[in-house]
């Protein structure tokens, strides 16, 4: 058993790692700018007559 541990744990280590994580950033990255949220009113402010809705960007 230590065998199979120690044989996986070493496959698992240094320039595999660092290649798993610079993906994993990579995506990240991608799907961060791709799916941005908004910020919308809520409808209790609807009915008070504060009817804005604005974006994380500062756009409204």
């Amino acid at each position: 058993m230590s065998f199979l541990f120690d044989t996986a744990k070493s496959i698992f280590s240094g320039e595999l790692n660092e290649y798993i994580e610079n993906v994993r950033r990579a995506h990240e990255k991608i799907i961060d700018t791709l799916n941005t949220d908004t910020v919308l009113t809520p409808p209790s402010m609807l009915l008070a007559g504060a009817a804005e809705c604005t974006s994380f960007s500062g756009t409204r």
